[in-house]
């Protein structure tokens, strides 16, 4: 199995398992198929320990997903994982960077914020950081979760 990884947001790749336990350090991320997220070294190997079924469940959608991606090329696995890095989004909060996340982490992770006015956010394609409030969209969706928190 081949593995992309994610520093300095730079996608390299594909690696092999060997390649990726003894040069990559904790800051990078990886991806590869069956992953539905980037994720640190930490994580990846627990998803490598984890068993796999002989046989897949296909009334579970995920695993229908990963079975289909397995038999992907390389090119469509990278391409695959740089459409997800492109829809992911990063933030920075009190001196810290956090991502990439979906869009949904994000609104989950800014509403655990006690300031989320002083949270900075970048996607691929923007020209810097910018404050929340410049992002209407994203700032909806995020009172709407704040508001369902009240109501609970």
């Amino acid at each position: 199995m081949t593995w992309f990884t994610l520093k300095n947001e730079e996608i390299c790749g594909p690696f092999e398992t060997a390649h990726i336990i003894s040069n990559c350090d904790d800051t990078s991320l990886i991806w590869g198929p069956g992953m539905e997220e980037w994720t640190d070294k930490k994580s990846w190997k627990s998803f490598l320990n984890k068993p796999k079924k002989t046989e897949p469940n296909f009334s579970s959608e995920v695993e229908v997903i990963s079975s289909h991606e397995e038999s992907k090329s390389v090119e469509e696995v990278a391409e695959i994982a740089l459409h997800q890095l492109n829809d992911k989004w990063f933030y920075a909060y009190n001196g810290k960077k956090f991502g990439p996340l979906n869009q949904s982490h994000l609104i989950l992770k800014l509403s655990s914020l006690e300031e989320v006015e002083k949270a900075l956010l970048w996607k691929k394609g923007e020209d810097n950081w910018r404050p929340l409030f410049e992002f209407p969209k994203l700032l909806n969706i995020l009172n709407e979760k704040l508001d369902e928190k009240k109501a609970a």
